[in-house]
């Protein structure tokens, strides 16, 4: 499974057991020293689920710069 089809997985389970919960989904972005973490309120997962899996390849890196991806996430 890449990282992508596992975090996508994370996406889709959370919205199947439909709790009341958060995606925190942690950046690397080359120009900041610290990763950047975004929350997605579970009422957004199915069009932020739809983005992530257009803009991020296989590795989670931005399609458009790769040095921008992904570095990790969790339901909160």
């Amino acid at each position: 499974m890449t990282r992508k089809e596992h975090f996508l997985k994370t996406i889709d389970d959370a919205l199947l057991v439909k709790v009341e919960r958060k995606l925190k989904v942690w950046f690397e972005v080359p120009e900041l020293p610290k990763h950047e973490c975004i929350v997605n309120p579970i009422e957004n997962l199915p069009m932020k689920r739809d983005y992530y899996a257009k803009v991020y390849d296989d590795e989670l890196r931005s399609i458009e710069n790769p040095e921008i991806m992904i570095a990790g996430w969790r339901l909160v």
